[in-house]
């Protein structure tokens, strides 16, 4: 079994923000944490007016700003208002795929796409909680985080070509890194799973791979 608590120093450098893709295909992604409100405790945020963190005047900014960014993917975390924004969010193009944690909070990630530029195939989800059985000798394990990933396909770009798009909140308590560890790891073998699919169901010998979300993590980490 495969100790995940353990967590060693790396090496790490910086990589190049983006690398210019030759194909003239091109979209835009935008991660972006709302913040979920049952989060919102006045003293964590004595800086921001009250007015700032009342639910009508915060959904209603950040609605505004979603559809300023003028995105073609957005994935949303700690999104614990999922049919408000599903609504709003399709007056202005966008369907979406979302998963909830399963415990008492109600949260979760979600993917808005605009249709008329992209197309999806074939989605899955991903529940940290499976570590549990997959590591029944750590019950640190037993987080309800939760990810989401989908396969698409660009209107306009190549026929065969496939866009994988994952959106994922990892556990946030700096105490307890190795739960981080444990959760990027499954991360990294779901998508790699889903990948493999993908190729073989639509054809696409390398399908193109985005990993966005909430990650709790810092550039030394394993996580990174």
């Amino acid at each position: 079994m495969t100790s995940f608590k353990k967590e060693s120093k790396v090496s790490w450098s910086i990589c190049p923000k983006y690398v210019p893709a030759e194909s003239t295909t091109r979209f835009r992604l935008v991660s972006y944490n709302m913040l979920a409100q049952f989060d919102i405790r006045l003293p964590y945020f004595s800086y921001s007016p009250p007015g700032c963190l009342d639910w009508m005047n915060r959904s209603k900014a950040t609605l505004t700003l979603l559809r300023e960014l003028q995105s073609d993917f957005l994935c949303l975390q700690e999104l614990d208002a999922y049919d408000f924004y599903k609504t709003k969010l399709e007056t202005y193009g966008y369907y979406s795929v979302y998963i909830q944690r399963d415990g008492k909070e109600p949260d979760g990630c979600g993917i808005f796409y605009k249709h008329n530029v992209v197309e999806l195939l074939i989605e899955d989800t991903i529940k940290y909680n499976d570590l549990l059985e997959l590591c029944y000798d750590d019950d640190d394990l037993g987080r309800d985080c939760v990810g989401i990933m989908g396969a698409f396909r660009l209107r306009g770009a190549p026929s065969n070509h496939v866009v994988i798009v994952a959106n994922t909140h990892i556990f946030w308590d700096p105490w307890l890194s190795h739960v981080k560890f444990a959760q990027a790891k499954y991360l990294t073998q779901r998508l790699a799973e889903f990948k493999t699919l993908v190729s073989k169901k639509f054809g696409c010998v390398e399908p193109s791979m985005i990993v966005a979300g909430d990650f709790n993590s810092v550039p030394n980490c394993m996580v990174y």
